[in-house]
């Protein structure tokens, strides 16, 4: 029993506690290729100080985007470009999309849940 709660302290104090950041951030329409490789996609953001094909949750769900696919708001995203000076955080919304148009500069609040390789 004893060292199965080792193994278990063990485990929780290997993984890393959530880090939450404030960033401001804009959207970009362009879907030239990312960082990543492939074209950009509804989904994809660009990050410059987490590694690419890390998973992002928003914080605020007020703060999402709305995904005309499933009918919901969008608030995971994943790093697959990288951006240049003037925003934290940029993220990917399809030309025509109301959402783009209306999103402008925004202080939003995000958690790391997955850091990418």
């Amino acid at each position: 029993m004893r060292k199965a709660l080792g193994i278990l302290a063990a485990f929780f104090i290997a993984v890393p506690a959530a880090e939450g950041r404030t960033v401001s951030s804009t959207a970009y329409c362009s879907p030239q290729p990312t960082a990543a490789g492939p074209a950009a996609r509804f989904g994809w953001v660009a990050e410059n100080s987490l590694p690419l094909r890390s998973v992002i949750r928003l914080t605020n769900p007020r703060h999402g985007i709305f995904d005309r696919q499933t009918r919901r708001y969008r608030i995971r995203f994943l790093v697959m470009d990288r951006i240049g000076s003037g925003s934290s955080l940029d993220f990917f919304i399809p030309w025509g999309s109301e959402s783009h148009c209306a999103w402008g500069r925004r202080t939003v609040s995000f958690v790391v849940e997955r850091y990418g390789r």
